[in-house]
């Protein structure tokens, strides 16, 4: 017997909206993280805030099909 449409349908709504939840926490995080004064370069090859920028970057940028 196949599961009910509605069940599979609001499973996976849920599901999905989990998913967005844990990619939209990710990036706020590194975003503040980019950002927050203990990732300031402490010399000129320190390139923690930058890097840290790139992930954001990545994580804001809509993927390609």
């Amino acid at each position: 017997m196949l599961p009910n449409k509605k069940s599979v349908r609001d499973a996976l709504r849920a599901s999905i909206a989990k998913a967005l939840e844990s990619m939209s926490e990710a990036a706020r995080q590194t975003r503040e993280g980019a950002t927050h004064e203990e990732s300031r370069a402490e010399g000129d090859k320190d390139m923690r805030s930058t890097e840290q920028s790139y992930l954001a970057r990545g994580q804001a940028r809509p993927r390609a099909k």
